[in-house]
């Protein structure tokens, strides 16, 4: 049974508390979260078990029956390709830049809470595709392709 990209999305949407990702047209915010779905895909495509190639972009879903920790690994990458953007904003550098105030709510301080929740959010990222890859990965294989 295929697995719709907005079944992802409504995961990802969880992990984000950007409300202003609400506030887009329907038609607007799914093309903005199947950009970001489209690069966790590309990242976690090489370990995973199913092939996430195997989709249609025109119906929006995955051909193939996601589990949901694919769903889940998948959605957590949504959500840290929406923060690296808001980090690596021209704005902010400047700000930072500019800023002599480091007072708790200042442009600098900002920019470094965000640079470290879009640090975390890509260790749990990558965190979750290695343990995937540990709990899919066959040991006789490894040894059998190294001989």
């Amino acid at each position: 049974m295929p697995t719709p990209y907005s079944e992802i999305h409504q995961v990802a949407i969880q992990k984000i508390s950007a409300y202003g990702l609400l506030d887009f047209q329907p038609s607007d915010r799914e093309a903005i979260l199947n950009g970001f779905l489209k690069s966790a895909v590309v990242d976690f495509s090489r370990i995973c078990k199913v092939d996430l190639s195997d989709r249609d972009d025109l119906l929006a879903q995955f051909n193939n029956d996601l589990d949901e920790e694919i769903i889940e690994i998948l959605a957590t990458g949504e959500a840290y390709y929406w923060a690296k953007p808001k980090v690596a904003n021209e704005e902010n550098f400047y700000n930072l830049m500019n800023s002599g105030d480091y007072s708790f709510f200042s442009p600098a301080n900002l920019l470094d809470k965000m640079m470290k929740m879009q640090e975390l959010m890509e260790k749990d990222f990558r965190k979750k595709m290695m343990l995937y890859s540990y709990k899919t990965s066959n040991i006789a294989e490894l040894s059998t392709n190294n001989a």
